[in-house]
């Protein structure tokens, strides 16, 4: 992960989006053989950026119709800006 923040050069825009995952798609991902934990979350890269960003982050409701199963997960997208 360091090598792609180190790839931001000062006024550069990382542009980070994924899926927010609640408790219920967790539970899934567990029953499916892959653990949550293994992925990076707003709240780590949060931590990762550090102070040579500035940084805000905002979820997405739904844009289209998913199939029943699996439950659906809001999309976050990070927007950080290195100082």
């Amino acid at each position: 992960m360091s090598t792609l923040l180190d790839a931001v050069r000062p006024g550069g825009l990382l542009l980070a989006t994924y899926h927010d995952l609640d408790d219920e798609h967790r539970e899934h991902m567990k029953a499916q053989g892959f653990d949550p934990a293994d992925y990076v979350d707003d709240a780590d890269l949060g931590r990762l950026l550090g102070d040579d960003f500035t940084s805000n982050c905002t979820a997405s409701s739904r844009a289209w119709t998913p199939p029943p199963d699996p439950p659906h997960i809001a999309d976050v997208v990070l927007r950080a800006r290195r100082r």
